[in-house]
């Protein structure tokens, strides 16, 4: 008899133990209920990721990640957007003077491409939101794949929120900078300038005469690459509800993936930067 209470006590006692470490990694229920909207979810990504993507993950929406994305191009478009639309209609111009078009040919065609460019804005805002729209598709079968109970609202609102970074330092204020700072003859050179500004590898082993799929990589392999990593893995670990290590492992195996898509679409346009220089 006592050997059966004694085992009676211990088992009460792993019991009281699981329960107890099950109350500590479950959120308590004013965590969940605190007020976390879009201002503050898009704030901390950079200050508090951690409780950050608890909340993306958990209540995913994508708004946020889209009215921060606009917001950051419009107000970059607002330094730049007269000086780049009179280098592409000079750039455009001369182009087609050479091809021989009518001066009358060479005006619409030119005020076209200014057009164009004033909706740049817009346009970069809908080709990100593309690639977040398939990218999160990538997250989401990754996570089946992988046993974890994933779902594409919020891989979508992963991929969006931990893009952030990368949208407003190097495409808003480092391709702001670099704009303002330079003199440039052509877009060509403006983007060749952005290349070597970046931090990426290309700015330490880069050159134009490289292979253009190896141009491409070192495009891709950042310090904002290394940032958007680890935001996913904070977020998959919240957003399919896994441990740490196997956010950590889902957020590599879509960057890699993501990394190896992205790599013909930046050869076509070292191509076409070769071709106009």
């Amino acid at each position: 008899m006592p050997d059966n209470h004694d085992e009676k006590e211990k088992e009460l006692l792993e019991n009281e133990e699981e329960t107890q470490w099950e109350d500590a990694e479950m959120p308590s229920e004013t965590e969940e209920d605190e007020p976390y909207g879009i201002m503050s979810r898009i704030i901390g990504v950079f200050i508090e990721p951690n409780k950050a993507f608890k909340h993306i993950g958990t209540k995913p929406e994508i708004w946020g990640a889209i009215l921060f994305c606009l917001v950051v191009l419009i107000v970059a478009s607002l330094f730049t957007m007269n000086e780049m639309v009179e280098l592409t209609v000079n750039g455009t111009a001369e182009m087609l003077a050479e091809q021989g078009m009518e001066p009358s040919q060479i005006e619409t065609a030119a005020n076209v491409s200014g057009i164009m460019i004033r909706f740049n804005s817009i346009f970069q805002t809908l080709g990100i939101l593309i690639l977040w729209l398939i990218y999160a598709l990538v997250a989401y079968i990754v996570g089946l794949f992988m046993g974890q109970d994933s779902n594409y609202k919020s891989s979508l609102a992963v991929i969006g929120y931990s893009s952030l970074p990368s949208i407003l330092i190097k495409q808003g204020i480092i391709g702001t900078v670099v704009f303002l700072t330079g003199s440039w003859a052509t877009m060509a050179e403006y983007q060749h300038a952005m290349m070597t500004s970046s931090f990426s590898l290309y700015t330490l082993f880069g050159n134009p005469e490289m292979n253009f799929n190896i141009q491409a990589l070192l495009l891709a392999i950042d310090p904002f690459m290394f940032w958007g990593l680890f935001l996913m893995a904070v977020g998959f670990k919240y957003a399919n509800n896994v441990k740490a290590a196997q956010g950590w492992r889902t957020a590599i195996i879509v960057t890699v993936i993501i990394i190896a898509a992205a790599i013909p679409l930046t050869v076509m346009g070292l191509s076409k930067m070769a071709a106009a220089n």
